[in-house]
């Protein structure tokens, strides 16, 4: 029989509330004493669920809304912003799961469906559990605090960030915006083919030509993103590849959105913030301009989502473990195993950092944490188990994958961060960290638990810093200057690193020794708002003002500029005209592989790109054509270099078809037609 624990001496709070979930509290003295009747009603209502979206049309908006409605039922706490903060882990970190195998799903609205059926029943199933679900029913609805609406605020100025790309108004300027970065292209092109076949890439049976491409990349992202695409377009329905392309836009934005969301919510859950809506303003915003405006403004812009993902799955670990006054806890272990898993199968050198995060769920070191009842760790062995099996199967993809040391030479498209910046906030979050240990330290009395697993949540930005210390000793030495997993790296450093500041200062706060008129209230809150407005223009101004106003803009609000730029344009750009034209133009079935030569070349992207893009559109992407594709710019525009590029095509691939636009098709026929290669010159 086991019992809650008792209060963990020096805590913030008793443990019956802080660490301790509503799932966990409600069973009272016998855990699950009518599983019998559980087990049924789970089943039903699994059953019900699907077979409603089995007979009702529900719209994808509303399946999605259904699902968050769902999710935030299960009562993991009986505060809004951890159910928020428990559920992002266990929910974007363990989706790829699902996606292991090929469901039948096109009935029940796909993946989203079948969780919302796993949702409902879960929960029919810990009503029914106890002796009273009546009354168990009322912990369903989660306590709603004032910071919960300054939560709100802070979600909807990232939404206004990422209004553009959640919004796009045509493929046409959903590709415009996508080719301003090139791993946009690899993203998409998995998420298409998770979306085609419902099951992951290295799972789907190769092609007449081989192997498809990145069936050994960890798609962890791309599940997710898969997912909503689904409950919008229908699962694997044979859509028009502009809508495909304009509905991975938006879903690609809306996973990002919550994966900043949960990060937002993690901070509202810390107990020193639940009751102080007008100091979690200031925090709130400072994580939200680091994470959208300021040093990870641009990385949605230069095609990096899955990287978004992962550094907010490490940025959730400390916020986790320090509410974790029981290490034992299920809830908060599922989530930590979450969040493993997502950074695993998204950025997996991101490990580097989380892992020595959970190193401060042993702090302190008191038996009163540790349950001495032993069916207390059959959760957590299962727990751990599924965890290794997720870590496990990212290992089966990362083994395929260059080695390391191969992978730091590799050049990429990413912002770099102001040095100075990075050092001032990763040390400062290790300082603040330190500062709360020293500050929490008695002579003769206990330290507080908060406080000691915050101080200890430091190692996550210090093993940041020594990682990106190796890096770039690595890098100079082989190449002479730091490159781009360097420069990719120091900014996961530098989100995270503001995350555990905010943390440490938050936890560091000791009650003004002034009495506490309404008069000084009024007075504080105003300064506080005023400090949460400074914190969001650290990096400089969200939005670009006229030139007579000056002001620099955050990288953020550059990024966002350009898209809006994108949107509102007379025309989009020429080569996204040309690929969505070329992707939904019917062709006669062939076996053999394809290849987009841009001409006539607009000299705005490069060839290799539109190729690549191609191949993603119209789902053939392969291994094999990955040496066909144009690796070097034209030096020209003319009919003449469409002919000699399509020349050098046809001659190194007996099989290949070439795509040329409709302005060159007829004079790159007539010239290979002496070859016998008319017949493999396609155009749109």
């Amino acid at each position: 029989m086991t019992t809650t624990s008792a209060p963990v001496v020096g805590d913030t709070e008793p443990a019956p509330e802080q660490g301790v979930s509503t799932v966990e509290r409600a069973s009272g003295g016998s855990r699950f004493p009518f599983w019998g009747r559980a087990l049924v009603g789970g089943v039903a209502g699994v059953v019900l669920v699907l077979a409603a979206l089995t007979v009702a049309s529900v719209p994808g908006e509303v399946l999605l809304a259904l699902l968050a409605v769902a999710t935030l039922l299960v009562p993991t706490s009986r505060e809004l912003s951890r159910r928020i903060l428990v559920a992002g882990p266990v929910l974007l970190g363990g989706l790829p799961m699902l996606w292991w195998w090929k469901l039948p799903l096109a009935d029940v609205g796909g993946h989203a469906g079948l969780l919302l059926a796993l949702l409902v029943g879960g929960v029919g199933a810990w009503l029914l559990a106890g002796p009273r679900p009546l009354r168990r029913a009322r912990l369903l609805l989660p306590r709603v605090r004032w910071v919960d609406g300054v939560l709100a605020v802070a979600v909807l100025v990232a939404a206004w960030v990422y209004l553009p790309s959640l919004r796009p108004s045509s493929p046409e300027v959903a590709l415009s915006r996508l080719l301003r970065g090139w791993d946009n292209s690899a993203h998409f092109d998995m998420a298409s083919m998770l979306y085609h076949h419902g099951v992951v890439i290295s799972h789907i049976e190769p092609g007449p030509l081989g192997q498809w491409s990145y069936a050994q990349y960890p798609q962890g992202f791309h599940t997710v993103t898969a997912t909503v695409m689904e409950a919008l377009l229908g699962p694997g329905a044979d859509a028009d590849p502009g809508v495909v392309l304009a509905t991975y836009a938006r879903s690609m934005t809306l996973v990002v959105l919550l994966a900043v969301a949960m990060v937002l919510a993690g901070i509202c859950s810390l107990p020193a913030l639940r009751r102080r809506p007008f100091v979690a303003f200031p925090a709130l915003m400072f994580v939200v301009a680091t994470f959208t405006l300021g040093p990870g403004g641009m990385l949605l812009h230069d095609g990096f989502p899955n990287f978004i993902v992962a550094v907010a799955f490490v940025s959730a670990i400390p916020l986790l473990v320090v509410q974790m006054t029981r290490p034992l806890s299920p809830v908060f272990l599922a989530a930590l195993g979450g969040a493993a898993v997502g950074i695993a199968h998204n950025w997996s050198l991101l490990l580097s950092m989380g892992a020595l995060g959970v190193v401060a769920v042993f702090f302190p070191r008191t038996r009163l944490r540790w349950t001495t009842d032993r069916r207390a760790w059959v959760a957590p062995a299962v727990i751990t188990l599924i965890t290794l099996v997720g870590l496990a199967q990212a290992w089966t993809m990362l083994r395929h994958q260059p080695g390391l040391g191969n992978l730091l030479g590799i050049g990429g498209g990413v912002t770099p961060v102001p040095l100075g910046q990075l050092v001032l906030t990763s040390v400062g979050a290790v300082a603040a960290c330190v500062f709360l240990l020293v500050q929490n330290r008695r002579p003769h009395g206990p330290w507080s638990g908060d406080a000691v697993r915050t101080a200890w949540t430091g190692l996550v930005p210090l093993a940041g810093i020594g990682f990106a210390a190796a890096l770039a000793f690595t890098q100079i030495r082989a190449q002479g200057d730091v490159a781009y997993y360097f420069w990719k790296y120091s900014i996961a450093v530098e989100l995270v690193s503001s995350v555990v500041l905010v943390v440490a200062l938050v936890m560091a706060l000791r009650p003004v020794g002034v009495r506490r008129t309404v008069g000084v209230r009024a007075v504080g809150a105003c300064a506080l708002v005023v400090t949460g407005v400074a914190a969001l223009l650290v990096y400089g101004l969200p939005k670009v003002l006229p030139t007579s106003l000056g002001g620099g803009v955050a990288p953020g609000g550059v990024a966002r500029a350009d898209f809006v730029a994108l949107g509102h344009a007379a025309v989009p750009a020429q080569d996204a005209i040309d690929l969505v034209a070329a992707a939904r133009a019917p062709r006669p079935e062939s076996d053999g592989p394809r290849t987009f030569l841009p001409y006539p070349w607009g000299q705005q992207v490069p060839p290799m790109m539109s190729a690549q893009w191609f191949d993603a559109l119209t789902g053939r992407w392969i291994d094999q054509t990955q040496r066909l594709l144009p690796n070097e710019n034209p030096t020209g525009s003319s009919p003449q270099d469409a002919i000699d590029a399509a020349r050098k095509v046809l001659r190194a691939e007996p099989d290949v078809i070439v795509v040329v636009g409709p302005q060159y098709v007829d004079a790159v026929k007539d010239a290979v037609a002496d070859e016998g290669w008319s017949d493999r010159v396609q155009s749109w």
